[in-house]
C-alpha cells in the first residue's frame, strides 16, 4: 500500500504539461472563489458592524405596547430598577436609557417626518459612536436643552446648517400637537442615507418637557454586551430577572431580523458559490484523470495481472486526484490569503458608486475578510470534491480486463 502514492505521483509527473494546466485552472478557480467570498463577506460584515456600533446596539428593552408606532404613553415598567440591574452586570459593556417618539422637523423651507430620540449624552456616547461621526458642530451635552443633532441628509433636505433654527412638532400625552424650536448644534454623517434623513437627537429632559411626561419616563434602554456571541444568553437572563413579560427584551437580531436573515443568506451564498466553482473544477479533474486512465490501460492491466487488486487500483487513482487537488488547494488558498490580506490593509475603493452604496448602508472602502473557519470549510469542500471527481475514472480503471487489453495490443 505504501508504494501506491509513489506510483500515483509518478503518473502525475509523467505528463507535466497536462498536470500543470489542470493545476493552474484549479488554483485560479480556488483563488477567485475564495477572494469573491471574502469580498462579499467584508461588504456584509462592515455593514453589520456599522449598524450594531452606530444604530442598533446588542439588546433593547421596551414596553410591549410601545410598538412600531412608538406610542409615547407606554414607558418601560420599573425602568430605574432595570437600570440599576444593568449597572451591576459584569457582561454589560454599556447601556443608554432613551425617550423616543415620532414627530415632524420643520425648517423655513420644508418639513419631514423624523424619529426623535431624547438621550443622556454621556451614556449614549458609551453605547454608540455617533459623537465621533459629527462632521459639523458638536455633539450634545446635558446642558444643551434647546440643541438638536441631525443627519447630513436631513440637513440638506431642510436646508439647515449648524446654528440654524429647527422646529420639532410632536403629539403630547393629551394628543395635542406641540411645537418647540431648537438650534442645530451638530450634524452627523453615517454610511446610511435613510438613517441620516430620519433620526434626530435631543437631550432626554428636553424631549420629556416637549411631551409633557414624567421626568423618570424611559421608552427604551439600548445597550451592548462585552461578547456579542453571548447576547442571547444575556437577554434570557434579563427576562428571568423581570419575573414577568411586562417589558419586552430583544436581542439585535430580533430588533432587525432582516440583518439576521442576511447573515443566514451569506452562509448559503458561501456554499452555493463554492459548490458551483468546485463542480466546474471537478469536471476538469475528472476529465484529466479519465484521459490518463485510458492512456495507461496497458500499464494498469499489467499491474492487475501482476496481482494488484481492484481496491489498490482504485486507491492509486484516488491518490492522483488528491495530489492534484491538494497542491492546487495549498497554492490557491495561499494566493487568496495574500490577496485578501493586502486588500484588507489597503481597502478596495468603491467611491465611484458612493451615492448608491450610502443609500444601502454600505461603506465605499471595502475590506475583504475571511475567518479561519471559512478557510477550513473551503479546504474540506475541495478535498470532498476531489474524492467525488475521481470515483468514475477510478471505477473505470478497476474494470480493465488484462486479457482483453493484451488481445487488443
Amino acid at each position: 500500500m505504501k508504494i501506491l502514492p509513489k506510483i500515483a505521483w509518478r503518473n502525475i509527473s509523467r505528463n507535466k504539461t497536462r498536470s500543470i494546466a489542470i493545476l493552474i485552472s484549479i488554483i485560479l478557480s480556488i483563488w477567485a472563489g475564495t477572494y469573491t467570498i471574502a469580498f462579499v463577506n467584508g461588504l456584509h460584515q462592515q455593514r453589520l458592524s456599522g449598524q450594531l456600533e452606530n444604530t442598533l446596539g446588542h439588546f433593547k428593552v421596551v414596553h410591549p405596547n410601545f410598538g412600531p408606532d412608538k406610542n409615547s404613553f407606554y414607558g418601560i415598567h420599573s425602568a430605574q430598577k432595570i437600570i440599576h440591574y444593568l449597572k451591576d452586570q459584569a457582561d454589560v459593556k454599556a447601556f443608554s436609557p432613551r425617550v423616543n417618539c415620532y414627530g415632524l422637523a420643520l425648517s423655513t423651507s420644508s418639513a419631514y417626518k423624523v424619529d426623535i430620540y431624547g438621550v443622556r449624552p454621556a451614556m449614549e456616547k458609551q453605547v454608540f459612536g455617533l459623537d465621533k461621526k459629527i462632521i459639523q458642530g458638536q455633539y450634545l451635552d446635558q446642558n444643551a436643552q434647546n440643541a438638536v443633532v441631525i443627519g447630513e441628509q436631513l440637513a440638506t433636505q431642510l436646508n439647515c446648517k449648524v446654528g440654524s433654527k429647527l422646529a420639532l412638532v410632536v403629539q403630547n400625552m393629551r394628543k395635542d400637537e406641540f411645537r418647540q424650536y431648537f438650534y442645530v448644534k451638530g450634524i452627523y454623517q453615517l454610511r446610511n442615507s435613510y438613517y441620516e434623513s430620519s433620526h434626530v437627537f435631543v437631550t432626554d429632559s428636553a424631549l420629556r418637557a416637549l411631551l409633557g411626561v414624567d421626568n423618570k419616563l424611559v421608552h427604551q434602554i439600548v445597550g451592548k454586551v462585552i461578547d456579542i456571541g453571548q447576547v442571547s444568553q444575556f437577554t434570557s437572563q434579563l427576562k428571568i430577572y423581570q419575573q414577568s413579560n411586562i417589558n419586552t427584551v430583544l436581542s439585535w437580531d430580533e430588533v432587525a431580523p432582516e440583518l439576521a436573515y442576511l447573515e443566514e443568506l451569506m452562509r448559503g451564498f458561501f456554499f452555493i458559490f463554492m459548490s458551483i466553482i468546485l463542480t466546474a473544477c471537478s469536471l476538469g479533474v475528472l476529465n484529466t484523470i479519465l484521459v490518463s486512465v485510458l492512456e495507461r490501460q496497458q500499464e494498469i492491466a499489467l499491474l492487475i495481472a501482476l496481482g494488484m487488486g481492484k481496491r489498490s487500483v482504485f486507491i492509486m487513482i484516488l491518490w492522483e486526484s488528491l495530489f492534484l487537488n491538494s497542491l492546487a488547494l495549498l497554492s490557491g488558498l495561499s494566493l487568496a490569503g495574500v490577496s485578501i490580506q493586502v486588500s484588507n490593509y489597503w481597502g478596495i475603493d468603491l467611491s465611484i458608486w458612493d451615492d448608491g452604496l450610502k443609500m444601502l448602508g454600505f461603506d465605499n472602502l471595502i475590506r475583504p475578510q475571511l475567518s479561519l473557519r471559512e478557510y477550513a470549510q473551503i479546504s474540506l469542500m475541495v478535498l470532498v470534491a476531489s474524492v467525488l471527481a475521481v470515483i468514475y475514472p477510478a471505477t473505470k480503471a478497476t474494470q480493465i480486463q488484462a486479457p482483453e487489453v493484451a488481445r487488443k495490443a
